[in-house]
């Protein structure tokens, strides 16, 4: 259209690999309600009974109280299974659990070697913060 301008946002991504054994869900794009289904339909599927799984946020531009809804829900399921949850943050996620306080209600990770490592060795991971 001309003289219109166009707003883009990053529809936020889902792929699930494995890395040393363990399942990693690499997220990218924006997580706000609209891609907070797509999230949640990811970790659902990814998360398996007595494993851990590391959720790389890395490419995340936007995270809202929806997604940070779809991480603490997957967290408490992953608790329930036997297993446990890593999430590696990027600056901007990073940035909405400190504002929210939720920073510690999480097992966050400086990078995903590190998150990887933490869940092989099933020791606590290297604070992100």
């Amino acid at each position: 259209m001309e003289g219109s301008t166009a707003m883009s946002s990053r529809t936020v991504t889902t792929r699930t690999e494995d890395r040393d054994g363990i399942a990693v869900l690499l997220v990218s794009g924006e997580v706000d309600l609209a891609g907070s289904a797509r999230l949640s339909a990811a970790l659902g599927a990814a998360l398996a009974p007595g494993a851990p799984l590391v959720v790389d946020l890395s490419g995340v531009d936007f995270l809202d109280s929806a997604g940070l809804r779809a991480l603490a829900l997957a967290e408490r399921t992953a608790a329930d299974l036997g297993g446990r949850l890593l999430i590696v943050p990027s600056p901007a996620a990073m940035r909405v659990f400190e504002i929210t306080g939720l920073a510690a209600a999480f097992e966050l990770c400086r990078d995903l070697d590190g998150a990887v490592g933490a869940a092989v060795d099933r020791t606590p991971a290297e604070s992100a913060d």
